[in-house]
């Protein structure tokens, strides 16, 4: 099963289609308009999708322009760590489950 997606990122004003596969769509609708790491991801889904299950579908979707990329540096204790968190792209225009 798959999701048709029509959706308008912020660097274009026209409309755009993508069919992505559930487990993809799954991932968007748990981001929502937050923006995440991975491990919350897997977390919110109630550990359905481990954080490498997470990790690989947020690749494919950062492949396709649907999510943003970033990385934070955390200082905790004097440490300093490396986070990197997702952020959905896009406006929907669009959901249809085929």
């Amino acid at each position: 099963m798959a999701a048709v997606l029509v959706y308008r990122s912020d660097k274009s004003d026209k409309d755009k289609t993508v069919v992505i596969p559930n487990a993809e769509f799954a991932i968007i609708k748990l981001l929502g308009e937050d923006e995440m790491i991975a491990p919350e991801i897997s977390r919110k889904s109630n550990n359905k999708y481990s954080p490498a299950t997470v990790a690989s579908l947020l690749a494919r979707l950062l492949e396709k322009g649907l999510v943003s990329r970033t990385v934070k540096l955390i200082e905790l204790n004097g440490c300093k760590f490396k986070r990197v968190v997702f952020k959905k792209i896009y406006v929907a225009v669009s959901v249809t489950e085929v």
